[in-house]
């Protein structure tokens, strides 16, 4: 894809994200991956339903999200304002201001309202001290634990969470055990498994993974699906994507094997 950037400022360029549609980003902060074109992808429509982002960011997941008439309503959190004030910006140079709206917060504040169906997040992958800090504050923010582990952000959306809602999560799969940690802290129970590698004999990359309230200390959890890999690309050196991947790109979504609402 082809980025623009704005001459008023040379830190923003803009990505499109196809119809006419298109995301500012900041080159001093994370760009948009494929990490979040699959968050995006892995959430179900659910167009009578509310919606939570932690850790919104530029806004990217939930821009896609609310394009896509996922959700009757979607609140995004984010708690630096230099990254809140240009998601909010995106959700008004999309037109989405009515059904995507923006607060500069901090989740692990925020009142624990069982308000929401469904709750989803890209969250920092690296703990606190775990690695070199990086040059730019905002890519360091969205990199590293700076403001909240994975347990006190999983903790933020079970408390936001309905009793029938689900909590949606992309995570790298070499932290994959602190991630099942934190929902059992946070007495969630996971309910669906993908790991993505870049190609059939790659160690998985990432995970996608899903998961419900109910669980509390001693309780049993319910079995969890574990769904067949995706693969982004079908042999190592491979160019073209995999044809998952490829409806990725062009729809917006995963086929339905992994993007069943469960």
């Amino acid at each position: 894809m082809e980025t623009e950037r704005n001459p008023a400022d040379p830190a923003e360029y803009r990505e499109p994200l196809g119809n006419g549609h298109s995301i500012l980003l900041r080159r001093d902060a994370l760009p948009l991956g494929t990490d979040a074109l699959l968050l995006a992808g892995m959430l179900p429509y659910r167009p009578d339903d509310t919606a939570l982002e932690i850790g919104a960011g530029t806004g990217a997941v939930s821009v896609l999200s609310a394009l896509r008439g996922k959700f009757s309503r979607i609140d995004a959190v984010e708690i630096d304002p230099v990254l809140a004030a240009l998601a909010r910006r995106n959700a008004e140079d999309n037109r989405l201001s009515e059904v995507l709206h923006i607060l500069q917060a901090d989740a692990r504040t925020l009142p624990a309202t069982h308000a929401y169906h469904a709750v989803f997040m890209n969250p920092p992958y690296r703990a606190a001290g775990s690695g070199r800090p990086c040059r730019f504050h905002l890519a360091d923010i969205s990199r590293y634990e700076r403001a909240g582990t994975i347990a006190q952000l999983c903790r933020a959306a079970s408390d936001s969470l309905r009793k029938d809602g689900r909590l949606y999560v992309v995570y790298p799969a070499a932290r994959l055990s602190a991630l099942l940690s934190a929902f059992r802290e946070a007495e969630l129970s996971l309910r669906r498994l993908t790991q993505v590698s870049a190609f059939p004999d790659a160690p998985p990359a990432l995970c996608l993974c899903t998961a419900a309230p109910g669980i509390s200390d001693g309780g049993k959890a319910p079995a969890a699906r574990i769904t067949p890999p995706l693969f982004l690309h079908e042999k190592r050196g491979d160019k073209e994507d995999s044809p998952a991947a490829r409806t990725l790109y062009l729809t917006g979504s995963l086929p339905g094997e992994w993007s069943r609402y469960d």
